[in-house]
């Protein structure tokens, strides 16, 4: 035989734990795609017409409106920028934009014991005025009106 459902109260710690649990569920979310105030940014990056294998592409904000850096990992030339959370965007504002992307790591030549005698640095993909703000030519303006997609097309 079944027992009526009565109502019962809750310890006051279970209350707690649960009210938090409820209020972190409605803050962070089911997995939106957007957060509010970033504008979602993807697109490609091409250097001498051909997609980059892989690499990482920065916002770096150029004003004082207290944006933060953004980044995305380049694969086959597509990215998708993020600020906090995977994809999410950049706050609107200027932003320089550079592009590090390196080749293969070369193993350092050893001696016969296995002493380094040479180590390689990793070769630059890209012309290296892309890596860094003060040297890249590559900007943009995201404001509410921005289209979310851009190409970039690198050149020596």
């Amino acid at each position: 035989m079944r027992r009526p459902l009565t109502s019962r109260k809750l310890p006051p710690q279970i209350e707690v734990r649960l009210g938090a649990l409820i209020l972190t569920v409605a803050v962070v979310g089911c997995g939106a795609s957007s957060t509010p105030g970033l504008i979602p940014i993807s697109g490609t990056v091409t250097y001498q017409g051909s997609p980059l294998p892989e690499g990482e592409l920065r916002y770096i904000p150029q004003d004082s409106t207290g944006g933060r850096m953004a980044r995305g990992k380049i694969k086959n030339g597509n990215f998708s920028l993020t600020t906090a959370r995977r994809d999410d965007g950049v706050k609107p504002g200027q932003y320089k934009v550079i592009v590090v992307a390196y080749g293969p790591e070369r193993e350092p030549d050893r001696d016969a014991n296995g002493y380094v005698i040479k180590a390689y640095e990793r070769p630059l993909l890209v012309p290296k005025k892309y890596a860094k703000p003060e040297t890249t030519p590559l900007n943009d303006n995201v404001d509410e009106k921005h289209s979310g997609a851009v190409q970039f097309e690198l050149t020596d």
